[in-house]
């Protein structure tokens, strides 16, 4: 019954938590078999040596598992399944002694699909299910067949139809409980991935100086992990708009006046809001609409550093027509746009503070330490031309 979907996600539930939940199950199914031996005639009539020795067994060979486990570390992965069986073979056992109808052990099967859904995955929940449907169903012919007991069953009598509605309860909440705990695991899965993006951003920003190349990696990051159609960073000075960077956009220069009020741009500066638009307006929004030609279902994420917006991040997701972007996706590409805006900002200083080191001061003319620089290269751009001109001579 092991699955692979418990290994792929050990960093969402750590396999020993799962291990120590159901470790807990299984002790609550021995004292829940001990409340039956103590209520239920069913399980009276049966020796005592026989039931304490099975459940002995049981408890013992869960424990073993548990410290097989702590020995071999996650190599151990498939007791886990081994264990889901071993429950399977306890519990059908129980079912069987205590016979077909409403009782704790048919409870305790439930429980043990939610469990197995909840802890492990929808599919391993789908597997048990699966499982004790087969147990139950060998046990009720055996029975019939009387290897398992002298009392022969019939076929059409009330022990196969409640047998029947045993085992629809039992795929009922294994269904229900696998689609909800799917959904679960979809959301977790993408807040991992989301996360990982961003780990991944800041990484390749680490090492990026120029405010070129860190647009281009916010681009890459951004279209790389949602497949985006077109976007772009736009720079707001006092001086007006100008594009930095973008991606799947015909090249070209693009400027604008300073961004109205009343503006898509002017408004996401204003309120320090994500702003999303079906498309832009033809006269307010007229840097957006040469940039973004036909554009729909644009996202316009400001940039915010030292207090103010040094940019804007747009993107196109080219959805159909007045569909919108999941709020998961807009408040990560928010994440991206914020790690981006304090490097593009230390990038911009960098420069600035490189551009003051090499100039004077007062006359703003340049200084020695620029003249050396400046003669450094010339000196290795005609050493590499002398090199290239010796070798094809």
């Amino acid at each position: 019954m092991s699955d692979a979907s418990p290994q792929q996600h050990h960093d969402l539930i750590p396999l020993a938590d799962r291990i120590r939940y159901m470790q807990t199950f299984r002790f609550g199914a021995a004292l829940t078999l001990l409340a039956c031996w103590l209520t239920l005639p069913a399980v009276q009539a049966i020796e005592p040596a026989l039931l304490g020795g099975i459940t002995g067994a049981y408890l013992i060979v869960s424990l073993a598992g548990e410290a097989a486990w702590r020995a071999l570390g996650r190599r151990s992965l498939p007791l886990f399944g081994a264990m889901l069986i071993v429950d399977g073979f306890y519990l059908g056992w129980l079912a069987y002694v205590v016979g077909t109808g409403p009782s704790p052990v048919r409870a305790l099967i439930v429980l043990h699909v939610i469990a197995v859904a909840l802890l492990a995955s929808f599919r391993t929940g789908l597997k048990i299910a699966m499982w004790h449907s087969l147990l139950a169903i060998i046990a009720f012919h055996a029975q019939e067949a009387g290897v398992l007991g002298s009392r022969p069953v019939a076929i059409d009598g009330v022990e196969f139809r409640l047998l029947v509605m045993d085992i629809a309860v039992v795929w009922a909440v294994a269904i229900a409980t696998s689609t909800y705990a799917a959904v679960n695991e979809r959301e977790l899965r993408r807040r991992r991935y989301d996360l990982e993006a961003l780990a991944r951003l800041a990484f390749r920003l680490e090492t990026t100086t120029a405010p070129l190349a860190v647009a281009d990696g916010l681009l890459e990051a951004v279209v790389d992990d949602f497949d985006f159609e077109r976007a772009a960073v736009i720079v707001a000075n006092s001086d007006g708009l100008s594009l930095l960077a973008y991606h799947g956009l015909d090249p070209m220069t693009v400027v604008g006046d300073i961004p109205h009020p009343d503006s898509t741009l002017g408004r996401a500066a204003t309120s320090s809001e994500s702003l999303r638009i079906t498309r832009p307006h033809p006269e307010r929004d007229e840097f957006l609409t040469e940039l973004f030609p036909r554009s729909r279902n644009l996202l316009i994420a400001p940039m915010h550093a030292d207090g103010h917006t040094i940019s804007f991040l747009v993107i196109e997701h080219g959805m159909r027509r007045g569909s919108r972007i999941e709020r998961r996706v807009v408040a990560t590409v928010e994440r991206f746009a914020s790690q981006a805006a304090l490097a593009l900002n230390n990038a911009w200083l960098l420069e600035q503070v490189r551009r003051l080191a090499g100039s004077d001061a007062l006359t703003g003319l340049p200084n020695r330490r620029h003249f050396e620089e400046s003669l450094e290269r010339g000196t290795r751009s005609v050493c590499l031309f002398a090199g290239i001109w010796a070798l094809r001579a």
